[in-house]
């Protein structure tokens, strides 16, 4: 079996990973999810995310098998094989998506989607205390498919709460509340995660939304800014160079699996791996349980600041 490991990207700054370019007055869209239009981050540039990270400890070794030989120049003249990476990366999905409240500054929405899937990865994972699972199945069974006509669901002594009064405007969009004890619950295994030892403001401003509402935030709710290159003659707007840029805010969270069957390299006579699979995810994480690493464009204009957490899984 696979060793397998939980990480969460929780975005420090707007994170902008493109599609490309567009028509429409976005000229530099997120890239999303086809079906639900939620913006995601793909595995592949969470991959070279987490490989820049080990490059920058200068341990070749390491960086080879657990992402795969490729030979660089200096290795034109070498016999070497190539061989594939020892990890397997998946998708990072939205879980946690900040909007503007009229009560408690923000925000941090979600949607019994976006849960179902946390569920999912904790399980086929081995992730969790019992209390947490439990908190999801009750939740999500007895949302059933939650509809407008029911109450957001907050955790209790919620910021988006103030005494009996239970609506609040998120956005242009007015909602009625409803406390939660389980919604307590997942909002502190969030925080144990994704709060290195910081005031728990995750759990007071959780809120779980219907899945139509968290898809609307999730496409109107994003950053969208204007960008100028400046004519170093004229020092105005190069001709043609305006455009707008669509951003993942910040205090944005997603959530994805590492797996590993252990390295591909140096293979025994019976054919077993070097390293097993969780030597392999020990050694991408080099000891740490959360690291602060640069993600997607626009990085020296101080976009794309984010915290990896680990959450180790089992075997």
């Amino acid at each position: 079996m696979a060793a397998t490991d939980l990480f969460f990207v929780h975005a420090l700054s707007p994170v902008h990973v493109g599609s490309g370019s567009s028509v429409d007055i976005v000229d530099l869209p997120l890239i999303r999810e086809r079906s639900t239009g939620h913006p995601y981050l793909p595995g592949s540039s969470v991959k070279g995310a987490l490989r820049a990270m080990v490059e920058a400890r200068g341990n070749r070794n390491v960086e080879d098998i657990l992402f795969g030989f490729r030979k660089r120049r200096e290795d034109e003249d070498s016999d070497r094989d190539t061989f594939a990476g020892a990890l397997a990366i998946s998708d990072a999905r939205l879980l946690l998506l900040p909007v503007r409240a009229s009560r408690g500054v923000f925000a941090m929405t979600t949607c019994p989607l976006a849960l179902r899937r946390l569920l999912r990865l904790l399980e086929d994972g081995g992730i969790g205390a019992d209390d947490i699972l439990k908190a999801l199945k009750e939740l999500l069974q007895d949302l059933g498919a939650m509809t407008e006509d029911q109450p957001a669901r907050v955790a209790e002594g919620s910021l988006l709460m103030k005494g009996a009064s239970t609506r609040v405007d998120l956005e242009d969009m007015e909602t009625t509340l409803q406390e939660d004890p389980r919604l307590t619950i997942l909002g502190r295994f969030l925080a144990q995660h994704l709060l290195s030892g910081e005031d728990d403001y995750l759990t007071r401003r959780l809120c779980l939304l219907p899945d139509d509402s968290f898809c609307y935030f999730a496409e109107h709710a994003t950053e969208v800014n204007a960008r100028v290159r400046i004519d170093s003659a004229t020092r105005t707007v190069a001709h043609g160079a305006l455009w707008n840029e669509e951003y993942l805010p910040a205090e944005s969270v997603l959530v994805g699996i590492l797996q590993s069957f252990g390295s591909r390299k140096q293979r025994d006579g019976a054919g077993e791996p070097s390293w097993e699979g969780r030597k392999c995810l020990d050694e991408l994480w080099n000891g740490h349980t959360r690291v602060v690493h640069t993600f997607g464009g626009k990085e020296t204009t101080g976009h794309g600041r984010v915290r990896l957490t680990r959450v180790q899984g089992g075997v």
